[in-house]
């Protein structure tokens, strides 16, 4: 499904096939389980989406702007982080549930959250 050519290009090539299979089922649903199965497909996106983030500087500036928002509401604060891929910035300081279809890292759990 998604090709093997720069990590930007194959993260916005697996968005494109998933309004495709979209366009052609016409149903949700279906789009969403036939997308899913291929999970080769969904390691490569998990492994680029985790080097963009993290040779991106954006990164860094959106976990600084998370990060500020979050404290504003207290000690104790659980997060579930649907689509986290990995690990983020953000379990090293608060109480992080990462769910992801095809994980990058052990420290997130592998879970359909449209269909758990």
């Amino acid at each position: 499904m998604c090709k093997n050519s720069c990590s930007s290009e194959n993260i916005r090539f697996c968005h494109e096939e998933l309004r495709r299979v979209y366009k052609r089922a016409k149903d949700f649903e279906r789009s969403w389980e036939i997308y899913k199965t291929n999970e080769d497909s969904l390691r490569k996106y998990a492994e680029d989406m985790k080097v963009v983030s993290d040779e991106k500087y954006r990164y860094k500036q959106r976990f600084d702007m998370i990060d500020s928002q979050l404290e504003c509401l207290g000690d104790g604060l659980k997060i579930l982080d649907v689509g986290a891929c990995f690990s983020s910035d953000l379990a090293k300081k608060y109480d992080v549930c990462g769910i992801d279809l095809m994980p990058a890292d052990d420290m997130v759990t592998k879970l359909d959250f449209l269909n758990p």
